[in-house]
């Protein structure tokens, strides 16, 4: 059966190289150093993706012409057209650095800062996005990897211990999976595993699934959300700047902990003008011996609907002795999303500017 279940594999990946050409390239700064998982997205497939370690990058397309957004936090998102037909294509991408504009506002004593109203008018929208997606069908590729770094000396006086660590110790291994997700709210999720392979020891049990993060609940990672409705009781919010991004005018929010706490988050939030909803976020979430790092891009993946199209989110393990590190990423192609309809659920309730 796994034979003829590993043939059936190898001859659809021949099928598909037929057809399918090579989209590939790098994404760098002016210096030319890479940026890492900076977020690249086919408009007219709803299709994100993201650069590696390295900035490279790559996918396979059918010939046709598309339209490509590039984005990484901190760089001017960049757009362009390109057509790809009976070969392959390679581009190399540069990014200029983002730079942020301030609004003119009346400087007085004791002023809040303007990031309070955006935020404030975020939150008021914050019970509509919470549940403006009814359901969606939608392609993933994940990657996951993990590296153990040390374990305690007090291990390493077993010789049994000391000869499987130094087969462990400093080794990179990986997980990849290709599935489709289909999700009914509130809380119906399907999952079909398309393809998979797994570096880690059998013993060690990883599993890795598409990571949801709905910023408008009122709790995420464990943690207050700077989007529920007594944010303003645990966060500080600072204007770091605005600037335009298609149609629309970002405002980037500087999310600060009032108190240090491992209930809170800190970090920025990229917040739609008008629409009051999440652009990207850049958090950083500390708990007992982990740090982790969070960077997701949203796209409008339909009229005023947007979705996460890529996450990674990278971590830090030291505990006890023991020090590891992580990464997780996530690209997701959407091919069908249901939305709530905005009246209803202002009729259930919510307030809305």
């Amino acid at each position: 059966m796994m034979k003829r279940y590993i043939a059936f594999v190898l001859i659809c990946s021949f099928t598909i190289s037929l057809w399918a050409q090579t989209f590939k390239g790098r994404v760098v700064d002016f210096a030319g150093n890479p940026i890492p998982y900076a977020a690249l997205y086919l408009k007219e497939l709803k299709t994100g993706f993201t650069t590696d370690d390295n900035g490279c990058f790559q996918t396979s397309l059918q010939p046709g012409q598309y339209t490509c957004e590039v984005s990484s936090l901190g760089f001017a998102g960049q757009t362009f057209s390109f057509s790809i037909s009976t070969g392959d294509l390679e581009k190399n991408i540069v990014l200029s650095e983002q730079v942020y504009s301030l609004r003119e506002v009346n400087v007085v004593k004791g002023a809040e800062d303007p990031a309070c109203s955006v935020m404030r008018k975020a939150i008021a929208n914050a019970p509509y996005y919470r549940t403006q997606v009814k359901g969606f069908r939608a392609g993933t590729y994940l990657k996951g990897t993990g590296k153990m770094k040390t374990i305690p000396a007090i291990l390493k006086l077993s010789k049994e211990v000391r000869k499987e660590s130094k087969e462990l110790l400093g080794k990179l291994f990986v997980m990849e999976e290709q599935r489709v997700v289909t999700f009914k709210a509130p809380s119906t999720w399907e999952n079909q595993v398309k393809a998979y392979s797994n570096s880690f020891p059998e013993e060690m049990e990883v599993r890795i699934g598409l990571t949801t993060i709905n910023f408008y609940e009122p709790v995420i990672f464990d943690k207050v959300s700077p989007l529920s409705a007594g944010a303003f009781s645990y966060y500080r919010f600072k204007l770091e700047g605005c600037y335009s991004e298609g149609n629309y005018l970002i405002n980037k929010i500087k999310v600060i902990p009032k108190q240090d706490s491992p209930r809170l988050v800190s970090g920025d939030l990229y917040i739609v003008e008008d629409l009051w909803c999440v652009s990207a976020a850049d958090l950083s979430i500390h708990m007992g011996g982990l740090k982790a790092k969070v960077k997701v891009t949203c796209k409008e993946v339909q009229p005023a609907v947007f979705l996460a199209t890529s996450t990674s989110m990278s971590c830090e393990i030291k505990m006890m002795g023991f020090s590891a590190e992580a990464s997780y990423l996530a690209a997701v192609h959407y091919t069908n999303v249901e939305v709530a309809d905005r009246q209803q659920v202002m009729n259930r309730g919510a307030v809305f500017f």
